[in-house]
Formats: C-alpha cells, structure tokens, sequence
C-alpha cells in the first residue's frame, strides 16, 4: 500500500513540475512579446517640398532694420510612437539660403554676405583673381537639428515642447522650443519657431562678442519658422 502512494505522490509531482515549467515559459514568452508602443513604431519622412522655413535677423537698435528669408530642407525623418513624435533629425541646406524682402543686387549682396565667413560660411573665400560671383568650395554646406525629445506643453498656442541639438558651422548646441504637432494616419504636420543664439555656432558679426554697439549690433539671436510637413 505504501508503495502505491508512493508511486502515485511521484507521478503527482512529476505533473505539478511540468505545470509549473509550462507556466514559467508561457509567462517568459509573454514578457518577451513586444510593447505596444513598439508594435506602432513608424518613420514619417519629411516632404521637403511642402515644407518651409523662413528666417529673421534685426538690429534691435534700428527700426525697420530687419531682413528675412528662406532656407530649404534637405532630408528628414520622425520617429511616431502611438501618434506622439518620439525623435527625429532634419537636414537644412545651407546653400539655398535666399534673401525675400530685397531684391536685384541688394538681396543678392546681403546673400552673399550671409554666406561669408562673416556669418555662416557656407562657402571657403574664393581666389583673390576669381571672376566676381564666383563661390569657393562648400566648408558648411549643411547644417542639422537631431530631436531627442519631444514632451506635452502648457505653453499657449501650442501642443509639444521639441528639445534637441542644433547644428551650425559643425557647432553642436542645445535646443528647446515650442511647436503645434498633429499625427494622423500618413500626415505629420508640425510648425514652431527656434530662436537661435548665433555666437554659440561662431557667428559673431556685429555680435555683442565682437563688440558691436548702437546701429552696427544685430541681435545676437536670430529666428527660424518652421512650417513642416513629413509623410509616411
């Protein structure tokens, strides 16, 4: 009789082992299983068409001293987990910096003035006997903004908070700024202003740095629209 029990205790602890061993590896693949977040992951490519920028730089001492203009995306992509931007990275094309309230040669000389080593440099100093017109080679053709985070916000007139690195004259600087984003299913739409302390990527022309005062200052910051729109 006792070997019977015995037998059967054996053979119940045989069952309540392999119970327990299909348990634990149901629940290891349940844990390994992936996250929703991670499940609706997606990459929406910035059109660069569709999106716009639009620059703006003043002397503040000067009323009506200000310029303004365009510059152009590059490339671009945003990472969208369950509809909220995650992290991203734009691409600006340095060598379409153009210049809209001048026009002829007025725009055209504070265009290339911009690209100077003055300010941003976007091309080397051409040869002393080089036709006039003439640009060098490219030195900072591109410049970049890499998002690392992206939160809710309580600012007025806005949805998110965008806080990242920018890039300028391979100058890398921390960034935060304000923006209304919108997801929907294919269609990303964001819009925000970065305001952008100059001196901090080696742009110092008439700068507080290079002592500029009165009507020869230009504010050390300058402003960046952004009207963008990516797509999957």
């Amino acid at each position: 009789m006792f070997s019977v029990i015995s037998k059967s205790s054996v053979i119940l602890s045989s069952i309540l082992a392999l119970s327990v061993a299909h348990a634990d590896k149901h629940d290891k693949n349940k844990k390994a299983a992936p996250t929703k977040a991670e499940a609706v992951a997606a990459t929406f490519n910035v059109d660069t068409a569709a999106t716009n920028l639009v620059w703006k730089g003043h002397k503040p001492a000067v009323a009506g001293s200000g310029h303004e203009g365009t510059i152009k995306v590059k490339s671009g992509a945003l990472v969208v987990k369950n509809d909220e931007v995650t992290s991203g990275n734009v691409e600006i094309d340095m060598t379409t910096l153009e210049v809209t309230d001048l026009k002829g040669d007025k725009a055209q000389g504070l265009k290339g003035h911009l690209m100077s080593g003055d300010f941003f440099e976007v091309y080397e100093a051409p040869a002393k006997d080089a036709p006039k017109g003439t640009l060098g080679k490219p030195k900072y053709p591109t410049a970049s903004l890499v998002i690392t985070k992206v939160e809710k916000s309580t600012t007025p007139g806005s949805t998110h908070t965008v806080s990242g690195t920018i890039t300028i004259k391979d100058k890398p600087n921390a960034i935060s700024f304000p923006a209304t984003i919108s997801v929907t299913k294919d269609v990303l739409k964001a819009k925000g202003t970065l305001k952008i302390d100059r001196t901090k990527h080696d742009v110092k022309f008439g700068s507080t740095l290079a002592g500029a005062v009165g009507d020869k200052f230009i504010d050390d910051n300058f402003t960046v629209d952004v009207d963008l729109t990516a797509k999957k």
